[in-house]
């Protein structure tokens, strides 16, 4: 700051020393700690984070229960499938079947009003889902069990299906891999599935077709199952899954009796057996409250309040929606929710999954196989002593 002086003022004025008086004060306060920090709730920024990130790392174990599991690669008559011989080359679950990780796609064929066939995308293809041993350990059957890893995360947060709604699943698809059997002029094996038509009114008929034996690759889509929706009530489940059919050529022997005596009968046949491919890992739920609101008549906060994935009812501007359980919420009434561990902003799902391919008894070739085994005489349970000393009660038998 610069003062003028008088001269310059007035030509007549005088040059003057100016003086200003200032007050030194000290005003003592005592320093309150809220007004200068915040106090942060761990648990609130843990779960505020846990909600806005949804990326999963998938990982699970499996079981893998059938017939074919330790059947001898070089197979070729169907006593090999309920022999308990130990053979070096035998199909398991590690050589017998491709697994991708897929999602339910934004594609669908309508058969009818509220019947849909629902496709999946791949979204992660076998060289990034590792399936191996579970080091030592065995199911109920002594048969080995595995684990499972998708290696590479996975971005829900934007997914929707073919119907609007938010991913609630995810699906690691089984596709069984084709090979031949062990006779002198080996027979290929068969994978068939099935495909949906509509007939009018609310039935479809179904039909058996030939797979493809090619590799998947990302965004293929495959034909999946079909889903009944309801509008009203914002639900959508499955009405018939879908089904794989794996033809195991072979040769089936039995006897006959020829009126000279009984002699063995030979005959060609394939054996049928079936399995759902589609096995689900549930990433979070809906909830059983089913909420509705009208954009024109509420007030502004419940308008605020319609998700994005709302389905309109009318043209009245009437809104239906279910919420999404929150992580760590689990309803006390159904018992449903889910509480993942979240580390690194990753959701860890781990699956328990059961691969159960199981004889297909509606096959005339297969139920007659499966009708002539032979069981040994069952043990006389009155030679048996059980033990009926109560101080032995816990005692081997």
């Amino acid at each position: 700051m610069e003062i003028l002086l008088n001269s310059y003022k007035n030509i007549n004025a005088v040059n003057i020393d100016s003086f200003q008086k200032i007050e030194l004060s000290n005003r003592v306060s005592e320093i309150t700690e809220y007004e200068y920090n915040d106090t942060l709730s761990a648990t609130e920024v843990f779960d505020a984070e846990r909600e806005y990130y949804q990326n999963y790392r998938v990982y699970g174990r499996f079981e893998y229960l059938s017939l074919l599991n330790n059947l001898r690669v070089d197979y070729s008559g169907s006593t090999d499938f309920f022999s308990t011989t130990k053979f070096e080359s035998v199909k398991t679950l590690l050589n017998s079947f491709d697994f991708y990780l897929v999602k339910p796609s934004t594609t669908f064929t309508q058969l009818d009003d509220n019947l849909y066939v629902r496709n999946f995308d791949v979204i992660v293809t076998p060289e990034h889902v590792n399936v191996f041993p579970a080091g030592f350990s065995n199911n109920v059957y002594a048969d080995e069990t595995y684990s499972f890893i998708v290696n590479t995360d996975i971005d829900v947060k934007y997914y929707l299906d073919a119907l609007g709604f938010p991913l609630t699943e995810l699906f690691l698809y089984a596709k069984y891999k084709i090979s031949s059997n062990g006779e002198k002029e080996p027979k290929i094996e068969t994978l068939e599935g099935v495909e949906w038509s509509s007939v009018g009114g609310y039935s479809v008929d179904s039909t058996k077709v030939t797979l493809t034996t090619n590799e998947y690759n990302i965004g293929d889509v495959i034909y999946g199952d079909l889903i009944e929706y309801s509008k009203v009530t914002f639900e959508q489940f499955v009405n018939t899954n879908q089904t794989y059919y794996i033809g195991t050529p072979c040769i089936h022997g039995f006897e006959v009796n020829s009126g000279m005596g009984m002699t063995k009968s030979y005959s060609a046949i394939t054996m049928i057996w079936k399995y759902n491919p589609f096995m689900p890992l549930r990433m979070r739920y809906f909830s059983n409250e089913l909420y509705k609101v009208n954009s024109g008549d509420t007030s502004y906060e419940e308008v605020e309040s319609i998700p994005s994935y709302a389905i309109k009812l009318d043209d009245n501007g009437n809104y239906i929606w279910r919420k999404i359980y929150s992580q760590g919420y689990v309803d006390p009434i159904t018992g449903i929710g889910v509480d993942y561990p979240f580390v690194n902003k990753k959701r860890y799902l781990f699956g328990s999954l059961v691969l159960d391919v199981v004889p297909d008894l509606d096959d005339a070739n297969t139920r007659e196989v499966f009708r002539n085994i032979y069981f040994e005489e069952d043990y006389n349970i009155d030679a048996i002593n059980p033990k009926t000393d109560l101080n032995n009660i816990g005692a081997p038998c």
